[in-house]
């Protein structure tokens, strides 16, 4: 079972992560190898690290770039993602975790900053999928 994802696209090259429990343990699928992961913990750490390593590229201006994270049906995305639409409508009254996470979020605020606004929402979604 899947338990988030991030994909992240720089200078138009995408790259995707995924944390999966497959019943015998946790493993994190990143760019660079799946690596086993004793805790949810110890695998939002590895994702973080991985995805990291890839936007730590983009930090510098004028280079495009786009998250997004996947955690229990919902999404939210960063930067110039072409696939998804950014954030709600205004207009539209969401006041779900996913929303007000990524509201704290600004465009100026550059990826890395995504990235720990992302790891924001998987760890709200992760802790409430765990408790149920």
């Amino acid at each position: 079972m899947q338990l988030f994802s991030l994909t992240a696209q720089v200078l138009g090259t995408q790259y995707a992560l995924s944390v999966d429990n497959d019943g015998t343990g946790i493993v994190v699928h990143a760019p660079d190898g799946p690596q086993a992961a004793r805790t949810l913990a110890e695998a939002e750490r590895l994702a973080h690290r991985a995805m990291a390593m890839i936007l730590r590229r983009a930090e510098r201006p004028g280079i495009p770039w786009g998250l997004l994270v996947s955690v229990a049906g919902v999404q939210a995305v960063y930067g110039e993602w072409p696939l998804l639409p950014g954030p709600a409508e205004p207009s539209r009254p969401q006041r779900t975790p996913v929303s007000r996470i990524r509201e704290e979020w600004r465009e100026g605020d550059g990826p890395l900053k995504a990235l720990e606004n992302a790891m924001r929402i998987i760890e709200a979604y992760v802790g409430r999928r765990a408790a149920a």
